[in-house]
């Protein structure tokens, strides 16, 4: 029989015929999900020839996962990744906030030196107002009875019915009806700070965009250098990210910080804000990740063997008699085994020892890609349906090798059992090596599996030494230890945040 040239995955040392494969490459997302709502991380922008930087910026989301970003000349798109393409050219102007209707018949302007919310109709180009005096101040009403101080800020509710200002000059978020021109606040005390609260016991400090998310509209808040959530339906306003001091460091809820934030934008899925600040282009994770794979327990079916010995009965094309198989570098043997009853439990068996094939008629057959106890394994299955994967210790390793054998000759139910012990095998000493194993052999539901252990037993796995099973990785090893640690660290600023938000719901309470 030919040797098979396939690359055998492995949990534990060894030598092997090829260079093991990093654990880091080949993953697109962070390696453990450690994305958290409030975090903040500051996109490192690529353009075709090197590093960018960016001055004053408009930005909106391109439906699609990644950013339009519109700069004094220049349209940019920005994918997820920080690459930087040029769209168009633009006429030289300042950044403008613009909102367009959903059906997209209008566009809504922040018209802030005349104090005033217009709308432009598409198809005729006609302007009206829709909300202002056109004299600064501060004041409810509808229509032209309403004012406003530098609006600045104004995005759409993804129903339409209504529009959302940053009234900069007075500290304040309004509410605006498309249909009336109706003109309320929604939170804001009038008085700059930065409180949270509910409406008007709320503050802000200079507000500039603002950007709906359903329920909830998120604002950049310029002077306090934070990113505020404010409640559509109650007007409760909490600070998302931003320690309240002028920096540029990345982290979690307030160990993050911003340098007047101006621009924002929330991607298509509702996931992430894209905010723009003296510090460059940040994301904002705004929405908990999706919850992880239930990993539902495989399911084998029934045994077929008495079905498949059953069909040997009568079949003239079976071979007769009984072979040895010489197994692996040392050629141990597993003699005296019915080629028959192999035919009946597997199609490669079936094919090899078919008519016309050199194997049929002989005594012995080399099996050089295995090894005995591997390949013992998988003959007692066939012939007996026994599966036994022996003591604990090495037992993840066992089912890696004979679930190899199992694909490489077509016993499915014997993969689906090694599959299934590999699933319950998956603990703080296994689960870094199996993601390993995983990765190399292409296995995503294994590999998700070990990801999201290893999330969520992050000081476990570390302390069991799984990271150190690792083979010659290099720096991929040193990063996935650092990742260990970062996710730990992680998950307790997360809790300590929401320590927090409970304390101020229940002061506004």
């Amino acid at each position: 029989m030919a040797s098979s040239a396939r690359k055998r995955a492995r949990t534990g040392g060894g030598e092997e015929d090829k260079e093991p494969v990093p654990v880091a490459a080949g993953f697109e997302a962070p390696i453990f999900g450690a994305r958290v709502v409030g975090q903040v991380t500051t996109l490192a922008l690529e353009g075709e020839d090197g590093p960018l930087s960016l001055g004053e910026v408009g930005v909106t989301s391109d439906h699609a996962g990644a950013w339009y970003v519109s700069t004094k000349d220049s349209l940019l798109h920005v994918s997820a990744a920080g690459r930087v393409r040029r769209v168009a050219a633009l006429p030289a102007s300042g950044v403008n906030s613009i909102a367009i209707s959903p059906d997209g018949s209008a566009v809504f302007v922040a018209d802030c030196r005349n104090h005033e919310i217009r709308r432009v109709e598409v198809a005729t180009g006609a302007v009206t107002t829709l909300a202002g005096s056109g004299e600064s101040g501060d004041a409810d009403g509808v229509g032209d009875a309403a004012q406003f101080c530098y609006p600045t800020g104004i995005a759409i509710s993804p129903d339409g019915s209504a529009m959302f200002v940053a009234d900069h000059y007075n500290h304040k978020i309004r509410r605006v009806a498309v249909a009336t021109g109706a003109v309320t606040t929604l939170a804001g005390s009038g008085e700059e700070g930065d409180a949270a609260g509910v409406g008007d016991a709320a503050e802000f400090y200079y507000p500039v965009a603002i950007s709906p998310d359903g329920g909830a509209v998120f604002v950049t808040d310029h002077d306090n250098h934070k990113i505020r959530r404010v409640e559509v339906a109650t007007g409760e306003v909490t600070t998302i990210a931003g320690s309240g001091t002028e920096g540029s460091a990345d982290g979690v809820g307030d160990a993050a910080e911003f340098s007047y934030p101006t621009e924002v934008a929330i991607s298509a899925d509702g996931s992430t804000l894209l905010v723009t600040s003296d510090g460059g282009l940040r994301q904002v994770c705004v929405a908990a990740p999706p919850p992880p794979p239930s990993f539902a327990p495989i399911v084998v079916p029934p045994s077929t063997i008495l079905a498949d010995l059953a069909k040997t009965r009568g079949d003239a094309s079976l071979p007769e008699g009984k072979v040895t198989f010489l197994v692996g570098d040392d050629e141990e043997r597993v003699e005296h085994v019915s080629k028959c009853n192999l035919c009946a439990r597997s199609p490669v068996f079936r094919t090899m020892f078919g008519i016309g094939m050199k194997e049929r008629d002989a005594a012995e057959v080399t099996v050089a890609h295995t090894d005995l106890a591997s390949f013992t394994a998988l003959i007692d299955y066939l012939l007996s349906d026994q599966f036994d994967l022996g003591e604990e210790e090495g037992r993840a390793q066992r089912a890696l090798d004979l679930r190899e054998l199992a694909q490489m000759y077509q016993v499915p139910r014997l993969e689906l059992l090694c599959a299934q012990a590999l699933q319950e095998s998956v603990a703080p000493a296994t689960a870094v090596p199996l993601l390993e194993a995983a990765h190399t052999m292409g296995d995503g539901r294994l590999l998700a599996q070990c990801r999201r252990y290893v999330a969520d037993h992050a000081a476990e796995v570390r302390a069991s030494g799984g990271v150190e099973q690792l083979r010659d990785l290099g720096v991929a090893k040193g990063l996935l230890g650092d990742a260990l640690d970062q996710v730990a660290e992680l998950k307790g600023t997360v809790a300590a945040r929401d320590a927090e938000l409970e304390k101020v719901r229940a002061v506004s309470e």
